[in-house]
This record gives structure tokens, C-alpha cells and sequence, in this order.
């Protein structure tokens, strides 16, 4: 599934070592895939996976597509949308940015006169608070997941509408999340985060270092994988997977990001190196949290190891 014809390929795939043998992702079916099966063989072990056809019974899919809905659900406001890839750099992504009316928005995304223009509206938060609130209306529980629990950092449903706006690398250090395209398709690389030289490698992709032209070992095993989400599908990212996504096409796109809770287990495992990381940060600078990391570790730790006794 090595692409190489798609114009983001160059930009965010290309320089990663291995790529060019990147590996598949494991496929799951949306209406067999239980509850059980979903937490025993995939979040619980922090494996990513595809599931197919995981929003093709929303109203959201139908309902996202046309343009006119866009304009239909809430009244007018200002908001800025971005004319370039969602960049880490928070100035840089910035740069650029074009204050106008969401109808105004909205009907330029869905517009087809410039097949080749660059628009980004990343991360609109949906609830009752937001103008998108209505949004939600749109969107129906997982049958895999019925009664998550809410999310300690991000806002549990963020979406993305896109036109040639590719995500630049990140990784999630909390939260679980399921990425799902409820119109169009895109194409995701990822690492498991197992990967070796993960100090060297972190602070390359979060830096972007890549936009410079410096290149990583060519020998490094880093595991790549390639993963086409198609419309209506869901990809599930466990905490501490990088990834970078990029569109399949030059239609406009929505993507919903789903986030919950990720089990205290997973903050356990010392040996790894994003773990480690996450308590470094919350550890120091000294913030809120600071005093109630050792507390959380023992019991993190504790968890990880009955885990994985439990698995035994």
C-alpha cells in the first residue's frame, strides 16, 4: 500500500526508514466485532487496528456529505480556517490563517472550482457548549464500545474538515481514540511504540526536523505500517502510537476523532520509553499533577503487572 504517487507521500512518509516495506494493518468488521473482543485483543494490548464499516449506520455519513447541511444545523459565526497541513508548531500552523464566516467556510471546502486548493478546519469541538452541538445529534454509539469512559485530556468527539490537508507526526501520551472517516478517504503511517531510539526519533517528528531535510539512520527499525481508512471506517490509535495522516484524494473530508479513557495499566509499563516520558512532563515542571504522580504510578505499575499476570 506504498503510494508513492499521492503528493503528500514525499512530505510525510517518504523519509521514514523502512517505509518502502511498510507492514498492514489488522482488519476487524464493524458488526462482528464485540465488546470484548475489542477491549481482550486490541485496547487492552495497545495494538491498533482497522475496523471496517464502524460509521456506515451514523446519520453523520449521510447527513456530513452535502454541503447544504453544512449551513443548516447552527447559525453564522466567525472562525478561522487554515489554508496549509496542520502543522505541530502552534505559530506556525498559524501562519496564514483566514478569519471568515462558517457559511462562508463551509461552502468554500465543499466548492470544486480549485481541485487543488489547501484548507484545513482541524479539531472543532462537539458538544453542548460549541456551535457544532447540534453534531451530535448525527452520530450513534459503537456496538464495540458501548459505555467508555470520558476522556482525561482530549474532548471526546473532535472533527476534522479537510481539503488537501494532510496532519503532520504526533503521537496521543493519553487517551484512546478512534479516528473515523465519515466522508472520504485517507492514508495513515504509524510506529508502534516499541520503537528503538525513541528519544532520538520523538524529538525529530514532534520538532518536524523532517521539514529541514535531515534525515533519520536509514537502518533504523522502526516497524512502519500503511493503512488506507476508507470512507465509513474507524482506526483505533492506542496511547503512544505516532502516526501522520494524509488525504487519499483531493475531495473535501470529515473526519470524527472519538476519545476516551485509556486503563491506568498502560501507564505501568516503566520500560518503555513514551511512559517514562509522560511522567518526566507531568513530574517537572511542577503543576497540578506533579504531587499525585508517585500515587498513580505505584498503582499503574501495580496494574500493569496484574494485567499482565492475568493474561497469563
Amino acid at each position: 500500500m506504498n503510494d508513492k504517487d499521492n503528493p503528500y507521500y514525499d512530505e510525510l512518509f517518504s523519509f521514514i526508514p523502512g517505509i518502502e516495506n511498510a507492514g498492514q494493518l489488522p482488519e476487524v468488521d464493524a458488526k462482528t466485532l464485540s465488546e470484548s473482543d475489542f477491549h481482550n485483543n486490541w485496547v487492552n494490548k495497545n495494538e491498533a487496528c482497522l475496523i471496517k464499516g464502524a460509521v456506515k449506520e451514523w446519520p453523520a455519513w449521510t447527513k456530513w456529505r452535502k454541503p447544504d447541511y453544512w449551513t443548516s444545523f447552527c447559525k453564522d459565526f466567525k472562525i478561522f480556517i487554515y489554508p496549509h497541513r496542520n502543522f505541530n508548531d502552534r505559530d506556525l500552523n498559524n501562519e496564514g490563517r483566514m478569519e471568515m464566516s462558517f457559511y462562508e467556510a463551509a461552502k468554500r471546502f465543499f466548492s470544486n472550482e480549485d481541485k487543488d486548493e489547501v484548507l484545513s478546519l482541524p479539531a472543532e469541538i462537539i458538544n453542548e457548549h460549541s456551535f457544532f452541538g447540534p453534531l451530535e445529534n448525527d452520530m450513534l454509539t459503537f456496538p464495540f464500545l458501548t459505555n467508555p469512559k470520558s476522556a482525561r485530556a482530549y474532548p471526546p468527539n473532535r472533527f476534522f474538515l479537510y481539503k488537501n490537508a494532510s496532519t503532520g507526526w504526533h503521537y496521543h501520551d493519553v487517551d484512546e481514540t478512534l479516528m473515523c472517516q465519515v466522508k472520504g478517504d485517507k492514508i495513515v503511517a504509524l510506529l508502534p511504540p516499541d520503537i528503538p531510539n525513541a528519544h532520538t526519533v520523538t524529538n525529530y517528528l514532534n520538532n518536524e526536523e523532517y521539514m529541514s531535510g535531515k534525515r533519520l539512520d536509514p537502518n533504523m527499525n522502526l516497524k512502519p505500517i500503511l493503512v488506507k481508512v476508507m470512507d465509513g471506517d474507524a482506526l483505533y490509535i492506542p496511547i503512544n502510537w505516532f502516526h501522520a495522516v494524509v488525504p487519499a484524494d483531493n475531495q473535501v473530508g470529515v473526519t470524527l476523532a472519538y476519545c476516551w479513557r485509556n486503563s491506568l495499566h498502560k501507564f505501568g509499563n516503566l520500560s518503555n520509553y513514551f511512559v517514562r516520558r509522560t511522567y518526566r512532563q507531568i513530574l517537572w515542571p511542577i503543576g497540578p499533577y506533579t504531587f499525585l504522580m508517585p500515587f498513580m504510578g505505584a498503582y499503574s505499575v501495580f496494574s500493569f503487572f496484574t494485567h499482565k499476570l492475568s493474561r497469563r
